[in-house]
């Protein structure tokens, strides 16, 4: 007999994501596809499923899965699971509003219907109502079996009741407040089912052996238990078709493909092509302005995200927490005109805020069209002299001396402790701050919400 194993991406990627979200991110991805590859070994046929929000049991109750908000960034990684899948030939099914334990209801009636053996790799609880299938831990060692019995103490017939009633803090199911699975196997014993409670078709006698306590529950939490049977149920007619050809792996080379770059308009959001880069040209001519532009900086956000974790992993940017962090320099930087590697060594966290060198503040300053000198008059240990002409308005001159740096408290340790630089190197730290006081005052529209190290510090 064939067998075909229907795995639950979305339960295994979200597992590994939390487990490595204060490390590296990148793991989620690697570690989903190895587990992938060593769960399909065994199988004639693979399939993975997953998620796909909005979900339609929040026609039910808007609250269902409340306050699960995924990150961004991790979703566009899960999706780069599902592409990387896809290319070596794995099918992966889903439908706009049906999670995975629905897409994997419905692909196992229809593989039993076809006589094929089916395995299911997952670790929602809600799978156990499955009948007729294997499931298998995927997290265990040797990949162990769970059953409904060995969950509960109760066939599978009965896990919705079970979870109807004990509800699901996870996805925001209600439940009846105060019962348990013992205490819902209890009541299932006593009315059969949680369809007869539903239906007014349970046995009165047996039902009033119950202990006064549980029958004010369920009479009480009538529709709240109604409610959360509807939404704990899985759909078996999830619009997905099982397809069992053999796939041919994609073989197209991502990097064969034109670049895209996102162009922004006045109206909308134009997706164009752009010449092609070859693998090995590290550089090229911008025909457009005659500078140098690198081939490698990210042209959208999925490169700048593989360049993110790329940086992470390096080590080199130890002062960033993990990629996201990396990545959202690189989209400030963007904003700036500045490059992803110019941003990330030049941007700094501190405070949980991004802190960039005084030095390129003055720099964003002099690259633009509406400055026409910025220039360093004079530079003491005692002060600091700029001055700087913006286009159509006079000059404007600035001073700034160890005097107000005292009273601005800038000699004092900072708040983390470390001895100040401005007992160390206080011509250099004058400059910086006389520069950036300048830019700030003359031109706040090319550096507003900018501030160096020794600022944020000192706030």
């Amino acid at each position: 007999m064939s067998s075909i194993i229907l795995i639950d991406l979305s339960s295994i990627f979200w597992t590994y994501w939390h487990a490595s979200e204060s490390g590296e991110v990148s793991t989620a991805k690697r570690r989903t596809l190895q587990l992938i590859e060593s769960l399909s070994r065994d199988h004639d046929f693979t399939a993975v499923c997953r998620d796909c929000p909005p979900y339609k049991r929040t026609e039910i109750y808007p609250d269902y899965k409340a306050g699960r908000e995924r990150p961004p960034l991790a979703i566009e990684e899960l999706r780069e699971c599902v592409v990387e899948l896809e290319k070596f030939g794995v099918k992966c099914y889903a439908s706009k509003g049906y999670e995975a334990d629905d897409i994997i209801a419905t692909l196992s009636k229809q593989a039993i219907e076809k006589g094929i053996e089916v395995f299911i790799a997952g670790k929602d609880k809600d799978l156990l109502q499955i009948n007729g299938v294997k499931i298998t831990d995927p997290f265990s060692e040797n990949h162990d079996e769970i059953t409904a019995m060995i969950k509960f103490g109760v066939p599978s017939d009965f896990v919705r009741d079970i979870l109807a009633l004990s509800g699901d803090t996870s996805d925001n199911v209600p439940g009846v407040p105060g019962i348990g699975p013992k205490k819902a196997i209890q009541i299932i014993e006593a009315v059969e089912s949680v369809k007869n409670y539903l239906d007014g078709k349970f046995n009165a006698e047996t039902f009033s052996t119950l202990p006064e306590s549980l029958r004010k529950a369920l009479v009480d939490n009538y529709d709240s238990l109604k409610m959360s049977y509807n939404l704990v149920g899985l759909d078996y007619s999830a619009p997905v078709s099982l397809d069992l050809s053999i796939p041919e792996a994609a073989s197209n080379d991502p990097m064969d493909e034109p670049k895209k770059e996102i162009k922004k308009t006045d109206a909308v959001i134009e997706i164009t092509p752009t010449e092609q880069i070859s693998k090995t040209e590290l550089i090229k001519a911008d025909p457009k302005n005659g500078n140098w532009s690198l081939a490698l900086e990210p042209i959208n956000l999925n490169s700048a995200w593989s360049l993110s974790k790329i940086m992470h992993q390096s080590r080199m940017f130890g002062n960033f927490p993990n990629a996201e962090a990396i990545m959202a320099i690189i989209l400030r930087g963007r904003s700036l005109g500045i490059d992803a590697v110019t941003a990330v060594s030049s941007f700094h966290v501190i405070e949980g805020k991004p802190t960039m060198h005084a030095d390129l503040i003055v720099g964003l300053v002099l690259k633009s069209e509406i400055c026409e000198y910025f220039d360093l008059i004079e530079t003491t240990e005692n002060k600091a002299v700029y001055v700087t002409k913006r286009s159509g308005r006079p000059e404007v001159r600035m001073e700034y001396t160890i005097d107000e740096a005292k009273k601005w408290g800038a000699l004092n340790p900072t708040r983390s402790g470390k001895k100040s630089n401005w007992e160390s190197r206080p011509k250099t730290m004058l400059r910086r701050r006389c520069s950036t006081e300048l830019a700030r005052a003359v031109y706040p529209d090319i550096v507003v919400g900018l501030y160096d190290p020794d600022e944020v510090e000192r706030q």
